[in-house]
């Protein structure tokens, strides 16, 4: 528990508060800075994440409502944000979906410039692609953190590295033209200033106490600036408490009967499953607010979902909330607005963004999500938001008293010091939770000094990385349950997926579902029509693949390549590109060792299980691979290769140009061959 204050100390000295469960260290840190009522507003207290920021004011209205309103509490990037705006007036910060929005419009600039072939030299095919986007904003957050935890500047690997350094510095410089900063950005100038000088934070300047709480879950972006401000903390000669939570085991016991296990014939019943869960401990007299449904990874339909189930059942429900302007799609019509003029010069606002929503139909209806936050833009402006004020605008509050639909970080920063009573954890399947890297990286790491990355690395990988943070969460959360609490997993695994292994173990539970009646279906809305041309420029590049798709099916084609309506590549698709690479490292121009034992082993090398979402697939898939390669080699056996190219691109015009003709072709065929002889 958390220590009383010594009157002896001296000033700036360092204390520290260890707990086994963050509601009870946060009951008694709250406890003590209360206790503190004559320097109350003066104290200040970070903590790791936002929710665990509100269960702290929630905490402290609860106990001392006089006093909550002077004791500040904030997050790293908060602290952050309120030193940048001290000395940069106007400064705004970009969220994850302005983010994306931004890096993608210069990506996209760069790819329609004369210099593309000098600012990327070799993935300048790949720059639209949005697998491409994700692996970009991921690097440059990484690479970020890695300068802030060793404040050297980190180190630039050769190639593609060089390349995504480049654009570092160019998204950076874009960002000090528009006055924005991303948070991997805010964190890290923050820190360097704290080093440097000591400027005023205004309004979150500690003159008495500075409470650090858990700060053994802070990341890596976040952990050099908490160092930084303890620092400055002492050097005012002001207080610090340092909150660690107690370490706890890393998996439940099998034996431990709170935790339980409900396994469902399909992912469409998970919802049902839950919300009967939920009204059977209901009737059992159980309070609904000690009661929690967690969804370890955001899904908008399975909230959807929980939501009309809840309301079939009869189950008080409280959904989480969120900012309207966090998602891409609403930042796209709302740069569409502002693009045109139409923000500028006023006006039917809600009309312009109902335009582009007509025009854009097509593609936001097959996602529901995208249809309900574009509807609740589009409501805010009618009521007469502007655009920076609609996107703001969060949804409807958490109000009321119910079962609380929550992510796994809000469960285990429960507010109350009360344990939860019972606590339902959907979507427990391999690949979801825990979480897997399943994209493949289009950048290589940055070289370690004095490692021979040929001969690999020892250590964890970032897929065990993955996995035991959210181990160590689980187990954070089970400690948020009383010790009489019950704990049900759901899992609904489709063929070839397997349950989630952080769950192997518990005891398998059966339960009847609440069966109510359903309303019918509604009925198809009238087409959508739209005057804007799918392919403008009227010229087509059109691969072998797409013309088979067209050949079998125009409308299929339709949705994939000119609406852009495509889904995942699938476990198939990733072993055919993974034994592609095989083959092409095995008959490389230049390699003289062309036996069994040789193709296997790059097989070995090459094999990436992490690439698919299923530990199942993987495996299966990895069999596979091994009889196709082995039957490959057994039928070339006697054939001596000489292989001059390995997947050769290639474009050819179509119709064929005239001798001496000047026009641009009309199509462009275009394609990759896999071995020339």
């Amino acid at each position: 528990m958390a220590e009383a204050p010594d009157p002896h100390e001296p000033p700036g000295s360092l204390r520290t508060a260890v707990s086994g469960r963050p509601p009870e260290n946060r009951a008694a840190l709250v406890h003590m800075v209360l206790a503190e009522a004559d320097a109350a507003s003066s104290v200040l207290v970070l903590t790791a994440r936002s929710s665990s920021a509100r269960a702290w004011r929630d905490e402290l209205l609860r106990r001392s409502p006089e006093l909550s309103g002077f004791v500040r509490v904030s997050t790293p990037l908060g602290f952050a944000m309120a030193l940048l705006r001290g000395k940069h007036e106007g400064v705004k910060l970009l969220h994850l979906a302005q983010r994306r929005s931004l890096v993608a419009e210069l990506l996209g600039s760069e790819a329609g410039g004369e210099h593309v072939a000098s600012l990327w030299p070799t993935q300048r095919r790949f720059l639209l692609g949005p697998s491409f986007l994700d692996e970009v904003l991921r690097e440059l957050a990484e690479r970020v953190d890695a300068a802030t935890a060793d404040r050297s500047g980190g180190s630039v690997a050769p190639g593609r590295g060089e390349e995504l350094a480049a654009f570092m510095w160019r998204y950076e410089a874009l960002l000090s033209e528009r006055s924005l900063v991303d948070a991997p950005r805010a964190l890290r100038t923050a820190c360097d200033r704290l080093w440097v000088d000591d400027p005023v934070v205004d309004g979150l300047d500690p003159a008495r106490c500075l409470v650090v709480d858990q700060r053994n879950v802070f990341g890596p972006g976040a952990a050099p600036l908490i160092d930084a401000v303890i620092a400055r903390a002492r050097r005012r000669r002001v207080d610090v408490v340092v909150s660690t939570t107690a370490s706890a085991p890393l998996e439940a016991s099998t034996d431990d009967r709170r935790c339980s296990m409900l396994r469902v014939h399909h992912p469409a019943l998970e919802a049902d499953a839950a919300v009967s869960v939920v009204r059977a401990w209901l009737d059992a007299g159980c309070e609904p607010m000690r009661l929690a449904i967690v969804l370890p990874r955001h899904d908008a339909v399975l909230l959807s979902e929980l939501v009309a189930s809840s309301s079939r059942g009869s189950v008080p429900l409280v959904v989480p909330g969120v900012r309207v302007g966090d998602h891409q799609i609403v930042n796209e019509c709302a740069r569409a607005i502002v693009c045109a003029g139409q923000a500028r010069r006023g006006g039917d606002l809600a009309g312009h963004a109902y335009s582009w929503w007509l025009s854009n139909a097509a593609s936001l209806l097959s996602d529901r999500e995208a249809v309900e936050v574009i509807s609740a833009f589009i409501r805010a402006l009618t009521n007469g938001d502007s655009v920076d004020a609609a996107l703001e605008r969060p949804s409807p509050p958490r109000v009321g008293h119910g079962v609380s639909v929550l992510s796994l970080d809000e469960a285990i920063d429960r507010p109350s010091d009360e344990p939860w009573h019972g606590v339902v954890i959907v979507g427990c399947v391999d690949g979801s939770f825990p979480r897997r890297r399943v994209r493949r990286p289009w950048f290589r790491p940055d070289p370690i000094p004095g490692v021979d990355t040929g001969t690999g690395i020892d250590g964890p990988t970032a897929e065990d990385e993955l996995v035991d943070h959210d181990r160590r969460r689980l187990a954070a959360l089970l400690g948020a349950v009383a010790p009489n609490g019950s704990v049900v997993a759901i899992a609904a695994p489709v063929g070839g997926v397997l349950p989630s292994p952080l769950i192997d173990g518990w005891r398998r539970d059966e339960l009847s579902l609440v069966r109510v009646a359903s309303t019918p279906p509604p009925r198809p809305t009238t087409d959508t029509t739209t005057d804007v041309p799918l392919f403008p420029s009227g010229s087509l590049r059109l691969s072998a693949t797409q013309l088979t798709t067209f050949e079998d099916c125009s409308w299929r084609y339709g949705f994939e390549y000119a609406l852009g309506l495509r889904g995942a590549g699938g476990a198939p698709a990733t072993a055919g590109s993974l034994v592609h690479e095989v083959l092409e490292s095995f008959l490389c121009a230049g390699t003289s060792d062309h036996s069994r034992a040789r193709l296997l082993e790059l097989l070995e090398e090459l094999w990436k299980d992490h690439e698919f979402p299923y530990t199942a697939q993987a495996l299966d898939y990895r069999r596979r691979a091994e009889q196709w390669l082995g039957n490959w080699w057994q039928f070339f056996r006697d054939t001596a290769p000489d292989v001059r190219l390995t997947e050769h691109r290639f474009e050819v015009p179509f119709p064929p140009l005239e001798s001496g003709a000047v026009e641009p072709p009309a199509h462009t065929l275009v394609g990759s061959i896999d071995r020339i002889d």
